[in-house]
């Protein structure tokens, strides 16, 4: 008898049924696990799209003339435009079936990257990237919206970790893929690339993903404890979105700053960058999977608890506990235990945001999240950046401020995810 190689629930292979028990597949249904695994697809597009313009940035300045400063301007232009269409999205997110409409901002967002492959100058790279970035935030939200839709609660953590999952692909993958590309035949056949596996994945996505129209609000809802009152009077979506903020302000006052950080303090040559950040990328295809099954049988709480001090630890020995000059080796394990730590702390966080809200409001809820985290980017790199000190090529000073930035970032959210769990359990849904 041949093995069912298609359906996890019923596999005969002992490998097999031994990584679904541990990954917790099993118990998720075939349709849903086909759903997710589109959505993946998407938020790798999502995110390589977003990450496209920085390492091509070498190629595109030479080409069109684009300076240092103007490629700077083309990322923060794609960033705002998130916040913006994030912004608009949200008025009109929850009338809207989501399926056709995730369908139109995909499109959307291969349109811009498709002008962005084909722009002749500087500011019709400035126009398409913004046009993208339009699309793109209202996109990220809506995704995330469905994933609520679609996945129960109950498996909500192993739900938005598959989803996450995209988000390592294309990073290990996708970005080094798209440089290879510009090495071999320029900076434009990455865009055009992603612009058509945009096109195929929305016709993929219109063939699997279900209709979700707004649901209709419950008989007990009508009454005086309504849940549909406006967000910004509801106690565990201002947590959420609170704890959103923290997360990223914590998150980016060092992140932008690691590269220089290892090559000019510690001391590792710039071609080592690529392992060291590849080691700790593979690691988060497995973690963020596995950081779901346990959100969902212990509770966000404990995991983001246990993972933030960990990771706060490694934070320590990275800035403080540092060899000089340190080796690679040193370099990908402090990565790789970073990275380690981190995804269940994000994925602990995010499973728990995702519970705060009705279903009645998930589209405008997760709406006006992407507009706060996209703030919440920006004012953290520039928090950062204000704080450190150094002359280009020379180390960085300052770290420690960073570290404590970072610190009571985590510690308020712990506080707020306490609560907020508290106050999840209690709501009616």
């Amino acid at each position: 008898m041949l093995p069912n190689w298609g359906d996890p629930d019923r596999s005969s292979i002992p490998a097999l049924q031994h990584f679904h028990k541990h990954l917790g597949l099993k118990k998720m249904p075939k349709n849903e696990l086909k759903i997710l695994l589109v959505l993946a697809g998407i938020q790798f597009l999502i995110f390589i799209d977003f990450e496209l313009i920085m390492p091509l940035g070498t190629y595109i300045g030479p080409n069109l003339g684009v300076n240092a400063s103007q490629l700077g301007e083309l990322v923060s232009a794609y960033t705002l435009a998130g916040m913006l269409g994030g912004f608009i999205y949200s008025h009109v997110a929850d009338r809207w079936e989501k399926r056709a409409t995730l369908s139109w901002l995909m499109a959307g967002l291969a349109l811009g990257t498709l002008f962005c492959g084909l722009g002749h100058s500087y500011f019709e790279l400035l126009a398409a990237r913004a046009l993208a970035g339009l699309m793109a935030g209202p996109a990220s939200a809506n995704l995330v919206a469905i994933v609520s839709d679609v996945v129960p609660e109950e498996r909500r953590g192993q739900g938005m970790g598959i989803v996450m999952s995209g988000y390592t692909v294309a990073s290990v993958l996708g970005i080094p893929m798209a440089v290879y590309l510009a090495n071999l035949d320029g900076w434009r056949p990455p865009f055009i690339g992603v612009a058509l596996l945009a096109a195929a994945v929305i016709l993929m996505a219109h063939a699997i993903l279900p209709r979700i129209e707004r649901p209709q609000p419950r008989p007990e809802q009508l009454n005086l404890k309504s849940s549909l009152r406006p967000l910004y009077l509801q106690i565990p979506v201002l947590l959420a979105w609170a704890g959103t903020a923290l997360l990223m302000l914590g998150d980016f006052a060092f992140v932008p700053f690691l590269p220089t950080y290892i090559t000019a303090n510690l001391g590792l040559p710039k071609a080592d960058l690529g392992l060291i950040y590849g080691a700790g990328g593979l690691t988060t295809l497995f973690t963020f999977l596995v950081a779901g099954r346990l959100v969902d049988r212990f509770g966000s709480f404990l995991v983001y608890g246990i993972s933030s001090a960990c990771a706060m630890a490694v934070l320590y020995v990275f800035f403080f506990a540092a060899p000089t000059p340190a080796t690679l080796i040193f370099g990908i394990g402090c990565m790789v235990a970073l990275f380690l730590f981190n995804a269940p702390r994000i994925m602990a966080a995010m499973t728990l945001f995702s519970k705060s809200v009705s279903p009645e409001q998930r589209g405008e809820f997760f709406s006006l999240q992407t507009v706060i985290q996209n703030g919440a980017v920006g004012a953290g790199s520039l928090l950062g950046a204000h704080i450190i000190s150094g002359a280009p090529g020379e180390k960085i000073l300052g770290m420690s401020h960073l570290l404590l930035q970072n610190w009571t970032a985590v510690i308020i959210a712990l506080v707020l995810i306490w609560y907020l769990e508290v106050a999840v359990k209690g709501m009616k849904i």
